[in-house]
């Protein structure tokens, strides 16, 4: 017999460890862990200023709380 789709807790708790938030001076944004050497992937302005400049650190915070320095280095400015 077919299980059927995984229950969202089971989603959740599978793909949690991948989400990161990113900390900035003015805000919070979400993003993905992409590769485990380190690279997060998250839209431009969650890494930017007002006036779109990007920031050249963040903070990452991960699901379990626990943060560390980031920086950014690029940014893709193309609007869709």
């Amino acid at each position: 017999m077919d299980a059927g789709p995984p229950a969202v807790p089971d989603i959740v708790k599978a793909v949690e460890p991948s989400v990161v938030t990113m900390r900035t001076a003015i805000g919070l944004g979400s993003g993905d862990v992409y590769h485990a050497d380190g690279i997060i992937v998250t839209n431009a302005h969650a890494v930017e200023d007002r006036l779109k400049h990007p920031f050249s650190t963040v903070q990452v915070q991960f699901a379990d709380g626990s943060r560390v320095p980031a920086s950014v280095v690029g940014v893709d400015g193309v609007a869709l």
